[in-house]
């Protein structure tokens, strides 16, 4: 028997109850301040009991598996609870006491009125401001579905498609020139130039990404990943990544700041320092004539880590998921690792961009996996590297290591080397190999 039918009767019975017994706000001003769930009506909110919003949620949790699996991806639970409420509450809308529905009735309109607000869910483009590359860059630069535009170009590309006026247009420039400008009236369009000055704010370049149909939380959460992945596929091209990945950052995620901290002896001498974090500016040192010599060389890898964006950010977009998926593990990782502060969980995340590859082989898949992809013989040190990080990761993960509290800088250094080499690679030998979707074949 569909599980469905037995939820949606209790909950029936729990309808009935608040027709007969509405649930009122809680006294605000007692200790237990909060807002109960609700259901919204065409009338306005009905509130409803803990143990009917706990139904709710099996229910919807129950409508995903059996009837919108594909859409598993597409929204964040609380999201997915909201779109089940919303179609609970046009049934209370015509709920009547002496003809009520019937269990199977209720559940065929649900699964009607969720498919049908679904399949109107647009696609949308989320942007970000962001330090990329330096503000004389001219060049835009995509990766799949990820675009980093200088801002005056993104500005002018998204006022020719209509989506800010001229006037909105118009003032952003002149803010970003240092002009101090009037109140604007109120409007939409006012909105969307607010909205965008502070998304922006001091960042030389856009970045925007498509996301596929997709609930405003979830889009959102695969917007930014799309965002972050796409970045570090463009520091790849740098020996270190991290080193780039300092300079390339979006605020939504960090802000630039100074880091200052004050040092006793207790001789009495006293000491000082300070340092920057997540440099803005772009990566020294590169033109965009230079970057376009650097993207025409490893284009396909480029190309590939855009199709493991696509996968993420729109889940039709790929048509091999066990090669794309293993790829966006190793690629997530690797990102993690070069944004890591502390050298020893670094050196965790390198490895496991690593086994992502080797999927989840241990260390004699990475040993494989480092010997096929970077045509390593089997040299000692390379053995040896390779076991001690993955024994630091192992040990770590289960708190077993007792090394943990030495530093861990130099294998950092050599994770991070082994995890680029490791990353480059197969994400040129998918590329060179389009059709292939079994990660197996990338350690053999």
């Amino acid at each position: 028997m569909n599980p469905c039918f037995e939820l949606v009767d209790l909950i029936l019975g729990d309808i009935k109850d608040l027709i007969e017994s509405p649930i009122n706000l809680p006294d605000f001003r007692s200790e237990a301040q909060f807002i109960p769930p609700s259901i919204s009506t065409e009338a306005g909110f009905v509130f409803i009991s803990p143990a009917m919003g706990n139904r709710l949620a099996s229910l919807a949790e129950k409508l995903l598996d059996i009837y919108f699996q594909k859409h598993k991806a597409d929204f964040a639970s609380d999201e997915w609870n909201g779109v089940v409420r919303r179609a609970l509450g046009s049934i209370l809308d015509s709920y009547s006491e002496e003809a009520p529905p019937q269990a199977r009735e209720v559940l065929t309109r649900m699964v009607e009125n969720i498919r049908g607000n679904v399949e109107r869910i647009p696609r949308c483009t989320y942007a970000f401001g962001c330090h990329f590359f330096g503000p004389n860059f001219a060049r835009p630069v995509t990766i799949g579905p990820a675009r980093f535009d200088p801002r005056t170009d993104w500005l002018e590309r998204i006022q020719s498609e209509g989506i800010v006026s001229k006037t909105a247009k118009s003032r952003l420039e002149k803010t970003w020139k240092g002009e101090r400008l009037r109140k604007r009236r109120s409007s939409n369009d006012s909105y969307s130039e607010s909205s965008i000055r502070e998304t922006i704010g001091e960042c030389a370049f856009v970045c925007s990404v498509e996301v596929g149909a997709k609930g405003t939380e979830m889009g959102l959460h695969k917007a930014l990943i799309g965002a972050r992945l796409s970045m570090t596929a463009v520091a790849l091209a740098w020996q270190f990544p991290s080193s780039a990945l300092k300079h390339m950052n979006l605020i939504y995620d960090r802000q630039v700041r100074d880091r200052n901290y004050f040092v006793s002896v207790r001789d009495g001498r006293t000491g000082g320092g300070s340092s920057i974090t997540y440099l803005p500016g772009g990566p020294r040192g590169i033109d965009s004539d230079e970057w376009h010599e650097t993207e025409t060389f490893r284009r396909e890898i480029f190309d590939c880590a855009g199709e493991v964006v696509r996968f993420i950010t729109d889940d039709n977009g790929g048509g091999r998921p066990k090669m794309m998926d293993a790829l966006y593990q190793s690629l997530f990782w690797f990102h993690e690792a070069c944004r890591e502060e502390i050298d020893s969980v670094a050196v965790m995340k390198f490895v496991s961009s690593m086994d992502a590859l080797a999927l989840g082989k241990k260390e004699n898949g990475i040993r494989e996996l480092v010997k096929v992809r970077l045509n390593f013989k089997e040299e000692e040190v390379v053995r040896k590297d390779i076991a001690k990080l993955y024994r630091g990761r192992s040990t770590s993960v289960h708190g077993t290591n007792k090394e943990m509290k030495y530093d861990w800088s130099r294998m950092r250094v050599i994770g991070e080397y082994l995890a680029r080499a490791c990353l480059i690679t197969c994400l040129e030998w998918a590329a060179q190999h389009p059709d292939c979707d079994d990660p197996n074949l990338l350690s053999k």
